[in-house]
């Protein structure tokens, strides 16, 4: 049975008529998270698609390939998803007319075993085969809004289940922000060096200035002063960047660590803390 999936850059353009839902699990706009997927599509309706736009997150439903978005090794994408679900259900989204580019680089994966195919015309026409389980068929021109519209063949993927979403943010880029270890694993170090930029926006250091000035990245000299103070207010930017890029609101990229930037924190940090 086939069904009607919407995707768009933004999350509320698409409209509540479709059965599937398909938003960005990385990348620099329309970041989701999967409380506020949940929230405005709840799984008890609707079927979610998280789309990995440059291969950090094998744990999203699809993976983009499109020009500005081929990066990592589109073989290992799959295996690690497979191994990821447990299943062989690595979807691969693409442009009808780089299908062969896509068979060619995941190499011993086989397509309509291993993995299968989400093929992007956006003019109207339908591109079907063995392999491809949906076909985004309508782009805005056709759908007369900011969303483009896909058709889903394969009723085994994408379904609505009533379990919420259960991916996690990409949270590299602030704990790069902050300094500490880029692992996408938000555990004691992060939570430690992410306090200690807090706390020196107030002028308390409770791990020593030294440490502080590890963190915003100036040299560790025990003295606290205009320097160090500069360096906090682009680490505060770079973090507040990274927050916006996850998908949580700091409000203005402005280096002050206000009652915004400590809403989109905290919402980060429970969202991604392991």
């Amino acid at each position: 049975m086939s069904r009607i999936m919407g995707d768009s850059t933004t999350m509320e353009d698409i409209p509540m008529s479709v059965q599937i839902v398909g938003v960005y699990v990385n990348g620099y706009y329309g970041v989701v998270t999967p409380a506020q997927l949940e929230k405005r599509f709840p799984h008890t309706h609707y079927g979610h698609v998280f789309v990995d736009v440059n291969g950090s997150r094998p744990d999203a439903e699809a993976r983009d390939w499109e020009t500005l978005d081929k990066s990592g090794d589109l073989e290992q994408w799959v295996i690690q998803h497979n191994a990821h679900t447990g299943k062989k259900d690595a979807v691969i989204y693409c442009n009808s007319s780089t299908i062969s580019e896509v068979r060619q680089l995941t190499k011993s994966q086989r397509l309509g075993v291993d993995y299968w195919l989400w093929v992007a015309t956006l003019d109207g026409s339908e591109h079907t085969g063995p392999g491809i389980m949906a076909c985004q068929r309508d782009g805005e021109r056709q759908t007369g809004g900011h969303w483009d519209r896909s058709i889903v063949y394969d009723d085994r993927f994408w379904r609505a289940t009533g379990v919420p979403s259960q991916h996690k943010p990409d949270c590299v880029a602030f704990q790069k922000a902050v300094r500490a270890a880029a692992d996408n694993a938000w555990g004691p170090q992060t939570d430690k060096n992410a306090t200690a930029l807090i706390q020196a926006a107030v002028n308390h250091f409770p791990y020593g200035v030294k440490f502080a000035q590890q963190v915003v990245g100036t040299i560790p000299d025990g003295a606290w002063g205009p320097h160090s103070k500069a360096h906090l207010d682009s680490t505060i930017k770079l973090a507040q960047i990274a927050l916006k890029a996850m998908g949580f609101d700091p409000g203005a990229i402005d280096g002050v660590w206000g009652v915004h930037t400590s809403h989109a924190y905290l919402a980060a940090r429970s969202a991604c803390h392991i």
